[in-house]
């Protein structure tokens, strides 16, 4: 009976032992790796290398669309940076985006009462923000998802980070957005007023807004005597006239575009009725 005892004995010991060897073997080794860390930390300078060190920028030449198509099937990362054109969003976590690739607008090239360039021959870019395809860095929290799905409207510019995607259309891809930069605000007072609302309240980068409004020096949200409305406005009368794109103009509800969005005018009133009156009558 004593033999069973201590061969069951043993069993226990070498199983436990089993287990702690691992833990064993990393306390025992600890010393050595922070030796191995410290000597690679002061044998070298260079810093990690960031989710976009190695990306490929889309150019606004017309190359976009052909460049993002020849990357599908990979993993390499694609910058993408212009000014959203059409915005068609499905649900709360799937927004559709045509992007103009094109260079961020510069006051210091703007020329007074001149509108910022369009070049309407650049084929947008079709892009997918989707709740699966978002990644979280350091520097962001799950709720960007929701702010930036809010945020990206028509006449901001924005820069994309993602990679390639397949599309519907043959011989074509989109960007399966993984990050947002928000580059540009856009000349519509309501827009500005939710994304310094965001700002407030901590889910959107202070920063990364003030960087967006170049013709702003300081950015006091904390003001009591002031409405994120009213500090939009005021806010975006700093900038010169039509330096800002207008989202009403490129969602196409000019004047034109409104008259042809309205029913058919009727078949009797297509011709003016006789009143049975002599206008040649001077009198």
């Amino acid at each position: 009976m004593s033999s069973v005892i201590r061969s069951v004995n043993s069993m226990f010991y070498i199983q436990r032992w089993q287990r702690c060897t691992p833990i064993a073997i990393i306390l025992l080794s600890a010393p050595n790796l922070r030796f191995a860390s410290a000597w690679t930390s002061s044998s070298t300078s260079s810093p990690s290398p960031s989710p976009t060190s190695n990306a490929i920028r889309l150019l606004p030449d017309g190359s976009a669309n052909s460049v993002l198509c020849s990357l599908l099937d990979t993993e390499t990362t694609v910058l993408l940076g212009g000014y959203v054109s059409k915005r068609r969003a499905i649900g709360k976590s799937l927004v559709f985006l045509d992007i103009v690739p094109t260079p961020l607008p510069s006051l210091d090239t703007y020329k007074k009462k001149s509108i910022v360039a369009q070049d309407e021959s650049v084929v947008p870019v079709q892009a997918i923000l989707r709740r699966d395809f978002w990644v979280d860095y350091d520097k962001y929290n799950s709720t960007t998802f929701d702010v930036f799905q809010k945020i990206i409207q028509p006449g901001i510019h924005v820069e994309l980070i993602g990679r390639a995607g397949p599309s519907r259309i043959p011989n074509e891809s989109m960007l399966l957005v993984s990050r947002c930069v928000y580059k540009l605000a856009n000349s519509n007072p309501q827009h500005l007023r939710n994304v310094l609302q965001f700002a407030k309240d901590g889910v959107l980068d202070v920063n990364e807004v003030l960087e967006a409004l170049p013709c702003v020096d300081d950015l006091d949200l904390e003001d009591q005597s002031t409405t994120m409305g009213e500090l939009a406005v005021a806010l975006l009368d700093q900038f010169p006239r039509n330096f800002l794109l207008s989202p009403s103009r490129l969602m196409g509800t000019t004047n034109a575009a409104k008259i042809a969005l309205l029913p058919p005018v009727p078949t009797e009133y297509k011709s003016v009725p006789a009143f049975d009156i002599d206008i040649s009558d001077s009198s």
